[in-house]
């Protein structure tokens, strides 16, 4: 309950919310890119910030109009392929170009970032589902 008072429950707030978490992670964690690689571990933190930042919005946007009961399993898979698919398929892109991005580690950073916006993707549509009323029958 508390959740929904910090969050809201529009959906410009719980995307601005979700945007303001994944930019809070990625500024934690940009200095360690660097660390690490230089530049190209800016590259890499930047590209799996903004790759799972962009899916997670998608994700949410379109989460948010699969409402009726019977579309549930709908719900899930557009989630499922929206965050997991495409981060997968860039992951398999990168590594198998050989690009200086996967010698960096770039799955690394987006596992990270991955893990982080399910969390925050989660946390933010609790509010949303909390507000829906169940039907008994």
């Amino acid at each position: 309950m508390l959740l929904g008072l910090v969050v809201g429950r529009s959906l410009l707030s719980r995307l601005g919310w979700f945007v303001a978490i994944m930019a809070a992670l990625a500024a934690v964690v940009a200095p360690i890119g660097y660390w690490f690689s230089g530049g190209v571990g800016l590259a890499c933190v930047g590209t799996a910030n903004g790759l799972c930042v962009v899916v997670g919005v998608l994700a949410l946007m379109i989460q948010t109009r699969i409402t009726a009961p019977h579309l549930a399993l709908a719900h899930v898979l557009v989630g499922f392929f929206l965050r997991m698919g495409i981060p997968l398929a860039v992951c398999m892109v990168v590594y198998l170009r050989k690009s200086p991005l996967a010698d960096a580690g770039f799955v690394f950073y987006l596992l990270v970032f991955y893990m982080a916006a399910l969390a925050a993707g989660t946390g933010v549509m609790l509010p949303a589902l909390e507000s829906r009323q169940v039907k008994r029958y």
